[in-house]
């Protein structure tokens, strides 16, 4: 089962808490009808990454904090490792994340270069090992 939450609450250890619950995403009860509709039927549909830009903007600051390895990346270049340790395929994780395949492309190659790793298989062992992966 897929979870997605929806609360007023955007305090990075709830948040936390969620994620490593397994929640596929966390939006605030402030987004548009829109984009919590497209955030569900995603959802229903196995993609995850699913993020309000305040909450992901914390998860990210939280992990910086944690990890020195993040001040070498940017949040886009994380969530979409997040999304290759997740499995998902470029088209996948551009969808999650509403961006191109192509952005997708360049976000990982910029990674590749920054971690100095030839794979998505060693980019997703490393944020494993980094702690990237909110599991």
């Amino acid at each position: 089962m897929r979870v997605l939450a929806l609360s007023a609450f955007d305090d990075a250890d709830y948040v936390a808490g969620l994620l490593n619950a397994g929640a596929a995403g966390y939006l605030l009860k402030e987004e548009a009808a829109h984009t919590v509709i497209d955030a569900i039927r995603g959802v229903a549909c196995g993609q995850t990454g699913y993020f309000s830009p305040s909450v992901a903007a914390q998860v990210a600051a939280q992990a910086r904090g944690e990890t020195q390895v993040l001040n070498g990346l940017t949040a886009g270049e994380v969530a979409v490792v997040q999304l290759v340790a997740d499995g998902q395929s470029n088209r996948a994780i551009g969808a999650a994340l509403g961006i191109s395949e192509k952005a997708v492309e360049k976000r990982l190659q910029r990674v590749f270069e920054k971690w100095e790793v030839k794979s998505r298989t060693e980019a997703a062992v490393r944020a494993v090992r980094e702690g990237l992966i909110l599991r």
